[in-house]
């Protein structure tokens, strides 16, 4: 299969970076081809495992940024057979969450009134709203209930995954009797190509 990855920027820095390449490449493991889709890449990625394509944006707000990936995403909507985002975002069969919900975070009497968080907002919807398609990856139960709250999502919209953790980010000698990595190794087992392949299937399944 054909897999789009859409992510606002690109790095080895940040969790939900990481999480994007990790997918990306575990996916690829699988046998699928991946092409992750963002509008800037930061620092160096030495192997990202897949195609990247740079799209080109002249807002580099992160709603400007998230408007150009969902251009691009229906742009090439008919060379993927699914569309993962790690951004709220346009056209995805899959949501990958790493956030809370925006009407929560973002708020006081004037938000309304902003142009930037009227399009947070949308977006939001057109992944959590009742009639949207878009399944939903979660990492926490609290996470997906006040997205609930917000958007009276359908539950079977709903996965929810623990999060990973890259074997290359655990630090064994800050606990030299072991209880770090065993506890770590318990809640955040490696997981293979096919582990994740499964675990996207019964996502857009849902849908």
């Amino acid at each position: 299969m054909r897999f789009g990855i859409a992510i606002s920027n690109l790095s080895t820095f940040g969790g939900l970076q990481r999480d994007c390449l990790s997918i990306a490449r575990n996916i690829v493991a699988a046998g699928h081809e991946v092409t992750i889709l963002t509008t800037e890449i930061r620092g160096s990625i030495a192997d990202p495992g897949c195609s990247i394509q740079i799209v080109d944006t002249n807002n580099r707000t992160n709603p400007g940024r998230d408007i150009a990936l969902g251009a691009a995403l229906k742009a090439h909507r008919q060379g993927f057979d699914r569309i993962i985002g790690f951004n709220k975002l346009p056209m995805l069969d899959i949501y990958y969450s790493g956030d809370r919900s925006y009407a929560k975070i973002k708020t006081g009497a004037w938000r309304p009134f902003s142009p930037r968080h009227r399009t947070q907002m949308r977006l939001e919807q057109l992944c959590f709203s009742p009639s949207s398609r878009t399944s939903l990856i979660m990492l926490t139960e609290r996470q997906q209930n006040e997205y609930q709250s917000v958007w009276k999502t359908p539950e079977s919209r709903f996965r929810r995954i623990s999060p990973n953790l890259d074997p290359a980010r655990r630090m064994p000698h800050l606990r030299t009797d072991g209880t770090r990595e065993r506890r770590r190794w318990r809640h955040f087992p490696t997981r293979s190509g096919w582990w994740w392949a499964s675990c996207l299937s019964a996502a857009w399944a849902a849908a």
